[in-house]
């Protein structure tokens, strides 16, 4: 069985896939993805599980694809609890 390489995959669109299939074809070329994740230094956001309607189980998750869902989540990832003071959200009415 030939193993892609990175140049394989970016010939064409990457077609969406699970988080676990994700790190099943990282184990195959070789990285020590429970260790690398452990440590750090991969992180993998599972965003595919949302489109298919599901909740995922992964730590790092999109449940919903709505825009103002990915708002917040995307704040709070980034910004962690710094997000509650910044995040504001107003509305203003012409007369």
């Amino acid at each position: 069985m030939r193993i892609p390489l990175i140049e394989d995959l970016t010939l064409e669109p990457i077609p969406p896939q699970s988080v676990e299939t994700i790190r099943r074809k990282l184990r195959q070329l070789g990285v020590d993805v429970d260790a690398r994740e452990s440590e750090g230094n991969l992180e993998l956001n599972d965003w595919y599980t949302a489109t298919l309607g599901k909740k995922s189980s992964e730590k790092l998750k999109a449940d919903s694809l709505k825009v103002a869902d990915l708002s917040i989540h995307w704040s709070r990832s980034e910004m962690g609890d710094l997000a509650r003071f910044f995040l504001r959200l107003e509305t203003q009415s012409c007369l």
